[in-house]
């Protein structure tokens, strides 16, 4: 766990320095880039659950074996196997493309850079990729398309989230979102849909059972849903408390924070269905632009100035807890 307490603290250093110097900022963000990169790459195939089902399917490639739409990803295998034939090039490869499309949202669309760096790896999105590799990158294309979501462009979005589905057909969840990304709800509403999502799982998890149970794609993951409710996560009720905090005392915006809603309370209602409930990373990932560009309402420049610091301080003691947990399998890091 040692390199991740060293990624975190040169990450936060950073930031302490670009924050006293703007010019550093862009530099220093490509090299913290650089650094997660290369931590990804050069992972063992014991670090990260699916690391190892990744590395087996990688040698055993077989271009007839496609689940769903996923062309996308046996497309970069098929290229990695074959001109490469090394699972360090695809490791690399898809490490790079998690980073380039991360890099082309925050470029534009975040204040700071550096902030949306370190959101990213406290948010467990960077640790996630070790694991669930194909959504997170996924996830990252999906993030790059709200470019064309925010600007009214239908086809370009469709376009991107249609690829980020070549990588993961659970993108798919992606599409509806530019019908409703300006809806708008009063903000009493929108605490009472979060506070029903801890309510109604007991109503919503035998219903999917059976449309999963109907669906060959998706039916092999039955045998690890269980039709209970896990307690509530001290981690879910955090990202409720900081949703509710922002809505009320910041001036945000209103697309990304639309999509935080949606993830908080779909990743409540799967919340005892890890599987399921790893869609809400597609919406939840908003959160490192929204925080980045928050302008607090806070009448005191002392609140407002430790605000954002307080919440990110609480998001990074969440993530401690989940990498002392072990959570996706990414303790003890091992290089090749």
């Amino acid at each position: 766990m040692s390199i991740y307490i060293i990624i975190l603290f040169i990450l936060f250093v950073s930031l302490i320095i670009a924050n006293h110097n703007r010019l550093l900022e862009k530099p220093l963000y490509y090299v913290n880039v650089i650094f997660l990169i290369f931590i990804s790459t050069f992972r063992d195939i014991s670090v990260g659950v699916d690391t190892a089902n990744y590395y087996n399917s990688f040698i055993f490639f077989d271009s007839n074996d496609v689940r769903g739409v996923e062309v996308g990803w046996m497309l970069i295998n098929y290229i990695c196997r074959n001109y490469f034939n090394s699972f360090t090039a695809l490791q690399i490869i898809v490490s790079i493309l998690i980073f380039t499309f991360f890099t082309k949202s925050v470029n534009v669309y975040s204040k700071n850079r550096i902030l949306s760096l370190i959101l990213f790896v406290i948010l467990y999105y960077y640790f996630n990729s070790f694991n669930i590799t194909r959504q997170i990158l996924a996830c990252c294309i999906c993030l790059y398309s709200l470019k064309y979501l925010k600007g009214h462009q239908i086809v370009k979005y469709i376009i991107w989230v249609l690829i980020a589905m070549s990588i993961h057909s659970s993108a798919v969840i992606m599409l509806p979102m530019y019908y409703i990304s300006n809806l708008s709800f009063p903000k009493p509403i929108i605490v009472a849909i979060l506070l029903s999502s801890y309510i109604i799982p007991n109503y919503i998890m035998p219903v999917l059972y059976e449309t999963l149970a109907s669906n060959e794609l998706y039916s092999m993951y039955l045998g690890d849903l269980l039709l209970t409710r896990s307690d509530i996560s001290m981690n879910l009720l955090l990202h409720t408390i900081i949703l509710i905090f922002i809505l009320y005392f910041s001036k945000y915006d209103s697309n990304y924070m639309l999509l935080f809603i949606v993830g908080v309370f779909f990743t409540n209602v799967f919340s005892s269905q890890e599987v399921i409930a790893r869609i809400g990373l597609y919406f939840k990932l908003s959160l490192v632009l929204l925080i980045p560009n928050l302008k607090w309402k806070f009448n005191s420049p002392y609140i407002r100035y430790f605000a954002t610091p307080i919440i990110v301080v609480l998001l990074l003691f969440a993530c401690i807890i989940m990498l002392i947990a072990n959570d996706s399998g990414v303790c003890p890091y091992k290089m090749i």
